[in-house]
Formats: C-alpha cells, structure tokens, sequence
C-alpha cells in the first residue's frame, strides 16, 4: 500500500473580507467529522488499487473496474453578496485565532459514479508569495459532507493562532498569495508488464566424430604360462 502527498491545487487569495469577528459558518458536525473517521478506517483496511500512479485531482480506474476520484479543493464562501471567503478571526483577549472552511469537490466533468478516494494527515498553508512570512494552520479536521450536497466529497475546517500583525500582512491583497492543501493518500498500485520469454541461446560446437577403428586389428600374441 502506499501512502503518498497529494497536492490538491494552489488557490490565489486576494481581498479577503477579514477585518471583523464572525464565527465560522460550517456545515460540518460533530457526526459528519465521525463519519469521516469511520469511512476513512474502512477504506484504509482494504486500499484500492489503481492502474494508474496519482499525480493530482481527477478520476483514477481501479483494478475492479471501478473509478476513483481525488478530490480538487476551494474556498467555502459565504451566502451573502458580495461572496466572501469563509474565513474568521476570534480573541481570547490574550491571541488571536483564525479559522478558515475548504470544500473538497469533483472537478467538472468528473464521473459522478467515481468512489472518493479519502485522505488524512492534511496540512493547510498560506504563502504570501513575497517576502512575507508565511502560515500553516496548527490543526485541520476533515468532515463528511452533508447528505443533501451534490458535487461535494468532503469539507476542511482549519484553524491556528496567528500574530495579529502577521495576519493584517499576510491576507491584505497580495496576486501572489497562494493557499496550498495537501493530504496523504492510502492506494495500492498495479501495472502489468508481459515477461518476454529467455533467448534462445545459440547452438553449441558440432562434437567431433569418433576416431575410426583400424579395419585389420594386429593378431594378439599368446604368450604361454609358465608352470
């Protein structure tokens, strides 16, 4: 089985609305992050396998005809207009926290009939793409997506203590910000290569023939005993 990083994608973050509190609207629950847990366990014990080595999100086949998805990832955006990234600030008076939702999501034109593929050991960072320092969040936890979603394999919810300074720096407008998730995936891999058969190897010196016999074989002397 292998257990390999799978780089969703890189989104560009660019002026977010993040200079209030407001409590992080997810859809997740309690139940939705154990059923995760549960479906996760039960697809690690038996890893599919793919014929295909995984290089990023799209739909991989398996070895029992089944497709398999990895997931592209997105923003969670808010409802309200304009939309705004699901993102919040709260203060315990003492530091500051930040709390981001990501969607996990079949990209377009993907097979509807493909089985998500479940990761684990996520890691969320956020590169300013200048000389800022950058942020990964100390925790991510992965939930099941509600019943009713449509496109929807799973949600992210991600959170951390940040340096207030650091985060007013790091989320003003920056083109070059990037957001960069990436979890391990469990598969097991196979590929079929057809074994050509040994070379013949070439044949060996004719052996030389036998020595002819003489064709009058010279008589045998008696030679009496003595008594």
């Amino acid at each position: 089985m292998n257990t390999v990083p799978v780089q969703f994608s890189k989104l560009q973050m660019s002026t977010l609305d993040f200079n209030r509190e407001a409590p992080i609207r997810m859809l997740a629950t309690e139940t939705l992050q154990q059923g995760y847990q549960q479906a996760l366990t039960t697809q690690q014990a038996q890893a599919p396998v793919l014929t295909n080595t995984v290089n990023g999100p799209g739909v991989y086949p398996g070895a029992d005809g089944h497709l398999y998805l990895v997931p592209a990832v997105r923003l969670t955006y808010r409802a309200n207009l304009p939309r705004t990234p699901e993102i919040a600030f709260t203060s315990d008076g003492a530091s500051w926290k930040i709390l981001l939702s990501l969607q996990l999501y079949r990209p377009q034109g993907s097979d509807s009939a493909a089985i998500p593929l479940l990761m684990d050991g996520y890691t969320v960072s956020i590169v300013s793409g200048d000389s800022t320092p950058g942020f990964t969040f100390a925790t991510v936890t992965p939930y099941s997506p509600p019943d009713d979603s449509k496109d929807l394999v799973g949600l992210l919810k991600a959170e951390g203590v940040i340096d207030e300074t650091l985060a007013l720096t790091l989320l003003r407008d920056k083109p070059g910000s990037q957001l960069i998730v990436v979890g391990n995936l469990s598969y097991r891999y196979q590929f079929v290569r057809r074994l050509e058969p040994p070379p013949t190897p070439p044949p060996g010196p004719s052996p030389a023939p036998p020595a002819a016999l003489p064709r009058n074989p010279p008589e045998l002397a008696l030679i009496p005993a003595l008594v």
